[in-house]
């Protein structure tokens, strides 16, 4: 199996899962945040995209479930492609990465939630509005 088809498969079962097991309402926040993924590991850098997500999801398992489940998937396939997956908090294992590092970890973090954002997008539906629309 080739990268791409790796990381879209894994997206595909990954968004799947959070569907699955998210309540709607949280399942509306994942796909909000989802969808804006890529472009906040672009615009922010990988290590603020996580810790933001991290902060967001807190130390329980209440509230913060979306946020977890984004935080799982995105890890899940950056250790199919070889991150050593950490043993706490995911953001302090990153300040620990030298900067070409970094920057390669980066870079398949975008392509991995560019394709978290595609299957978000096609399997969690939008919320409805008052109008039925």
């Amino acid at each position: 199996m080739m990268r791409e088809q790796r990381r879209a498969a894994d997206a595909a079962r990954l968004v799947q899962d959070a569907k699955d097991r998210l309540s709607r309402d949280e399942q509306l926040k994942f796909r909000s945040k989802a969808l804006a993924l890529p472009v906040m590991v672009r615009t922010n850098g990988l290590l603020q995209t996580v810790a933001f997500l991290e902060a967001q999801a807190g130390p329980s398992a209440g509230e913060g479930a979306h946020d977890r489940r984004l935080i799982d998937a995105l890890l899940t396939q950056l250790t199919a492609a070889g991150f050593p997956r950490p043993r706490g908090l995911w953001s302090a294992a990153l300040c620990d990465l030298g900067t070409t590092e970094y920057f390669r970890w980066q870079e398949e973090a975008v392509l991995c939630a560019a394709w978290i954002k595609r299957f978000t997008a096609a399997l969690i539906e939008k919320p409805t509005t008052a109008g039925g629309r």
